[in-house]
């Protein structure tokens, strides 16, 4: 049959992330000079079919890949005429991705040395969007074999697919943003189901546009979805408010109850990497609070307070 025609190279940033992962960039290898199916691609690389589905739409995204039908098979080829351009693009991007890399890893060494000795977390800043997971996947290694808890941010400039690569990628188990995850109800389930923690942002979301209004976030949805979530103001010297003015917002704006608020209060000590006595301190604080009927402005209801998992 004929060949399906495939688009031209993508833009350079289209091309340096999907050139970005390992198993991206063996695959073209492989098929450098032969065509083949995605079944014995996954087979050569032991990753499963529908990994490799992916890693194939994004190379063909980048117009790396050939596609060819013959008959009910689908056979892929390095796009050849793509090389020179690719080539021209690394060599003129490529060297400066892999001193940040380079540094990523190093910083992630310098973070793991200091475990346990005021460095609790390691993150990933920036444009999601712009910025995949994938190359950093080696720094966050270290940090989690250091015991430290991967906190990037997704679900903010970018979609599903960022909180997704998060989890799978990065190994997140606490998620600067996260909101985003609220398009795909699958990944909200489980989000809730692993226990993973979104740092929301209530005022940011606002002001950067991720959300048209106050009235439209998805914070109460994410809560009533059983997803951990705490609350935080980003950059007060940026957006304005700061943490209490979040509160106040979540309990006028969005209607939450003082449980719901103290609720969220304890997810975020359970969740920063605080020493045990820290937290349970926090939590007693919190507790009393919550059931001194001249600051909470709700009663709990009967049995609803908790102390800290152990």
């Amino acid at each position: 049959m004929a060949e399906r025609k495939q688009p031209a190279p993508a833009a350079p940033d289209a091309v340096l992330r999907a050139l970005a992962d390992p198993h991206r960039r063996q695959i073209l290898r492989l098929v450098q000079h032969t065509e083949l199916p995605a079944g014995q691609i996954a087979a050569t690389f032991t990753l499963t079919q529908q990994a490799v589905s992916q890693h194939i739409g994004v190379l063909k995204q980048a117009g790396l890949l050939t596609e060819r039908r013959e008959g009910t098979r689908r056979l892929y080829t390095l796009r050849h005429e793509a090389l020179e351009p690719i080539r021209a693009l690394l060599s003129e991007f490529w060297p400066d991705a892999l001193r940040r890399l380079k540094k990523a890893v190093e910083t992630a060494h310098l973070a793991a040395r200091r475990a346990g000795n005021g460095v609790v977390s390691f993150g990933l800043a920036g444009d999601e969007a712009q910025y995949a997971p994938e190359p950093f996947a080696d720094a966050f290694a270290i940090a989690r074999d250091a015991g430290l808890i991967s906190t990037p941010h997704a679900g903010e400039l970018a979609g599903p697919a960022s909180v997704r690569a998060a989890l799978d990628v990065l190994g997140a188990r606490r998620i600067a943003h996260g909101i985003r995850a609220v398009e795909d109800p699958a990944l909200v389930a489980r989000l809730a189901a692993e226990g993973v923690v979104l740092d929301v942002c209530p005022t940011s979301n606002v002001a950067l546009g991720v959300v048209g209004s106050l009235s439209d976030h998805p914070l109460p949805l994410l809560l009533q979805a059983g997803v951990r979530c705490t609350l935080n103001a980003d950059d007060p010297l940026l957006f304005g408010p700061g943490l209490l003015d979040e509160y106040e917002t979540a309990r006028t704006t969005f209607a939450l109850t003082d449980p719901q608020l103290a609720a969220i209060a304890l997810t975020s000590v359970e969740s920063s990497g605080a020493p045990r006595a820290t937290v349970e301190d926090a939590a007693i604080r919190i507790g009393e609070w919550l059931h001194t009927p001249d600051q909470a402005t709700t009663p709990p209801p009967q049995g609803a307070w908790r102390l800290p998992h152990p």
